[in-house]
């Protein structure tokens, strides 16, 4: 959807208002007056589309435990983080990233822990290439190419890539996204439980993630 400018006269209390609300939806002025004008004439815009899926990953991630949630930092992005049973307790942080205009990816999971701990920032880049290996080994060749990871100590980040109707499908996307975050962090966790005896957290991870490979992988 192209945008251009255009010259309105509005009330100085209108957009005062406008304002605010802009403020608290992270959002931007002309942002927010596109939606209320979308919303009116009934149109789909790409902040709508944002919303409906973060709404049905709400309600479905709701099942499960351990996760909470963190402040949206963005319309095109929630955040949720989740303990992890290592040294001082810290916490993974899962933010989910929609595009604006989906291409060959929909989006974008990054996967982070802020520590000071070079030996766990260490250990979660190991993870990283661990878990782009399996991937990749059960990956198709034609979604191969489109999976693009970022890995640097302390964070992950992965392009989600769906098939082509689930862009228009919300429901799905958000239920595609959903199974890939709890198969990551069910793995993951079992790869730290492990996390004193390398060899064996590998082997753990893998054999975990061959018992979803039974099952059927998410489709993202």
């Amino acid at each position: 959807m192209n945008r251009s400018a255009y010259s309105l006269v509005l009330m100085d209390e209108v957009i005062q208002q406008i304002d605010e609300l802009a403020y608290a939806m992270h959002t931007s002025r002309s942002n927010l007056i596109n939606q209320i004008l979308a919303e009116r004439v009934q149109m789909v815009t790409p902040e709508m589309r944002y919303q409906d899926v973060f709404r049905y990953l709400e309600q479905a991630m709701e099942q499960h435990k351990g996760f909470q949630w963190m402040v949206q930092p963005a319309q095109t992005m929630i955040s949720m983080k989740s303990p992890l049973q290592y040294k001082y307790r810290p916490v993974i942080r899962y933010s989910v990233e929609l595009y604006r205009e989906p291409g060959q990816a929909v989006g974008e999971l990054r996967v982070s822990v802020r520590t000071q701990s070079q030996q766990l920032q260490t250990d979660l880049q190991d993870f990283a290439e661990l878990w782009a290996g399996l991937e990749q080994k059960h990956m198709p060749p034609g979604k191969r190419e489109r999976v693009v990871y970022q890995m640097e100590p302390g964070k992950l980040a992965r392009t989600l890539v769906a098939e082509a109707k689930q862009p228009q499908d919300h429901e799905q996307l958000a239920k595609n996204i959903e199974n890939y975050l709890t198969m990551f962090d069910d793995i993951l966790k079992r790869y730290f439980a492990k996390i004193e005896d390398p060899y064996t957290a590998q082997r753990e991870a893998g054999a975990r993630y061959e018992e979803y490979v039974q099952h059927g992988l998410p489709k993202i």
